[in-house]
């Protein structure tokens, strides 16, 4: 794996390369400013597999830097890791905000770094294996299977990030002791026909648009994250002063949708997405291994849901306009 590790301080430099090879990973650059580290991305032959960056340096700081390089062609999934001594929501929210991966805070937990670490690596291979099948010419879409399962990369507003990302900040919340949010899932049953229909590179388009309209309802009761979680469903974290009403905000992302009139296909048979929202959870507290499925129980949620709530009875129009 290829690194890049920027930080000002060189201490910190030094513990980073030696922690890093002690995993087996010696194949590191490292560079004390911002724009150092833009000008290496730029004039590298070879894309670099994971990044590390320190938040506060002078001129350029990591927030900065990581929004730059998330609008760099290929890194738009790379790995970002961001470093910090900061632990409250603010600045949690705000690396998360500008594209971070992970999060890790100092001075390093070499076991807790490693766990990071392994992380980011097994998100290298599942790119490298994605790059690996487009060269054999298995696949016709840029994907690497075309199945409604998978978690696919859907764009949106700042705060629709990867799924992979949103379960480290759900971790990084509980490790730094911010122990309320509401965790929920959002299903939209009717997104299956929709990929069927209209093709996988339509349906990302498509997971897109939703992003957009499930982060303007959701965000009106506070800040929040949301992530694709495959399957037609959404997980959201939620920072909110009140608990959730999962049906008052079923009934007020259903009318956005409705509102917007999505385009969801042109085949006969399908007009209309309905929403579930899942019981939301409320606290990070408990069980330590909890952080870590915490998202796969609300997706679960709202799963469950779908037997316990009567449908709407208003139809969908069908309008998709290619």
């Amino acid at each position: 794996m290829k690194i890049l590790a920027i930080d000002d301080d060189p201490e910190i430099l030094e513990v980073l390369q030696v922690t890093l090879s002690s995993h087996g990973h010696d194949d590191v650059l490292l560079c004390g400013t911002g724009q150092e580290g833009l000008d290496a991305i730029h004039g590298s032959t070879e894309k670099f597999d994971c990044i590390f960056l320190d938040i506060v340096m002078d001129t350029l700081d990591g927030i900065e830097l990581c929004r730059r390089i998330r609008k760099i062609k290929g890194y738009d999934a790379t790995p970002i890791i961001m470093l910090t001594g900061k632990r409250d929501k603010l600045s949690i929210d705000t690396a998360f905000l500008a594209g971070a991966t992970d999060y890790v805070t100092k001075p390093f937990d070499i076991v807790e770094f490693g766990a990071r670490l392994r992380v980011a690596n097994a998100l290298v291979d599942a790119q490298s294996a994605i790059v690996a099948a487009r060269v054999a010419g298995k696949q016709t879409e840029p994907y690497f299977v075309a199945d409604f399962d998978e978690i696919y990369q859907v764009g949106g507003p700042d705060n629709v990030i990867e799924f992979d990302a949103l379960e480290n900040y759900v971790r990084q919340l509980r490790s730094s002791k911010i122990q309320t949010a509401n965790i929920f899932g959002v299903r939209l049953n009717g997104l299956e026909d929709v990929f069927r229909i209209a093709g996988l590179a339509r349906y990302i388009d498509i997971l897109d648009r939703i992003s957009d309209v499930l982060s303007s309802s959701i965000a009106e009761n506070g800040d929040c994250f949301i992530s694709y979680a495959g399957q037609g469903t959404f997980a959201v974290v939620l920072h909110s002063v009140d608990d959730v009403d999962n049906a008052r905000l079923e009934f007020a992302i259903q009318q956005a949708l409705d509102s917007n009139r999505l385009a969801l296909g042109d085949s006969a048979g399908h007009d209309r997405l309905d929403v579930f929202v899942g019981a939301p959870l409320t606290s990070l507290s408990g069980k330590t291994n909890l952080s870590g499925r915490i998202l796969r129980v609300a997706v679960a949620r709202a799963k469950t849901r779908i037997m316990t709530k009567s449908r709407y009875s208003t139809g969908w129009q069908r309008i998709l306009q290619a």
